[in-house]
């Protein structure tokens, strides 16, 4: 606590910025990174996965949206 303290930041502060930023980026992140694993096969595996990961907040939800289950359509 004493580095926090030195740097002149309030460590629950902090802690709490973190969780939220993992919700805005690492849950929807986890999400697409399943559904590419789960519905895409061959060459176009990485390639979404370094977009999912690459380009953290368009790239996780662009891939929900347009990565589906097969015989499913978007809205």
């Amino acid at each position: 606590m004493d580095t926090f303290n030195a740097l002149g930041v309030d460590p629950i502060k902090f802690l709490l910025q973190i969780f939220i930023w993992f919700l805005i980026l690492g849950i929807p992140a986890v999400m697409a990174t399943r559904r590419v694993l789960a519905y895409r096969s061959g060459a176009e595996v990485p390639l979404w996965l370094l977009f999912v990961w690459l380009v953290p907040l368009f790239g996780a939800y662009v891939t929900l949206y347009i990565v589906r289950a097969p015989g499913t359509q978007n809205a």
